[in-house]
């Protein structure tokens, strides 16, 4: 069973591959993919086949003529009915505020009993120590102008981070991970 520090390699090593990985997925809608889609027609007119590669290279152009014929086809059926790129764009903004909005509620609701349940779980604590820590938790949150803040402070008093990017631990120690940084740059140095 690897240990916490392998884990913690194997989940970057992850996260890295799956960056390295966003150049071939499928444009974005919008302004910015159908930039891309332009992009890569010029550059398939301009270059042609890729000497070496002429299976790899047709496949991929065929699929992206696919792709730029499908959408010209759904654009053109759009705009018969007067829906503009810009429509599309504000009613998928409006959906996701909406979406946040019904969906935030629940998740602050599911943080709060989190770490209401952990205190009780893990350190004891009743129904009053309980209410003293959502009530000073949810002042500290209210008053806040910046989250930024609150990950300061937090950083500032307790040496811990939070890096929700991290798969296996977004709560993280920083002066631990510090001190073993140094201690295996020391074994390697030796």
């Amino acid at each position: 069973m690897p240990n916490r520090a392998q884990r913690r390699r194997e989940a970057r090593a992850a996260k890295a591959a799956a960056k390295q990985e966003r150049p071939g997925r499928k444009p974005e809608s919008g302004k910015a993919g159908d930039e891309q889609i332009r992009r890569l027609m010029a550059d398939l007119e301009k270059n042609g086949p890729a000497a070496g590669l002429p299976g790899i290279r047709a496949e991929a152009e065929a699929e992206l003529r696919n792709r730029a014929q499908t959408r010209d086809l759904i654009m053109g059926a759009l705009e018969k009915n007067g829906i503009t790129v810009d429509d599309l764009e504000k009613e998928f903004e409006r959906g996701r505020t909406e979406g946040f909005r019904q969906a935030g509620m629940e998740i602050v609701q599911s943080c709060y009993a989190g770490i209401c349940i952990a205190l009780h779980d893990e350190f004891g604590f009743g129904e009053r120590r309980c209410y003293r820590a959502l009530k000073a938790c949810d002042e500290k949150i209210i008053w806040v102008l910046h989250h930024s803040e609150l990950a300061a402070e937090l950083l500032e008093k307790t040496g811990l981070t939070l890096d929700w990017e991290d798969p296996v631990e977004r709560v993280q120690r920083i002066r631990d991970s510090e001190e073993a940084n140094h201690a295996e740059s020391e074994r390697t140095e030796n």
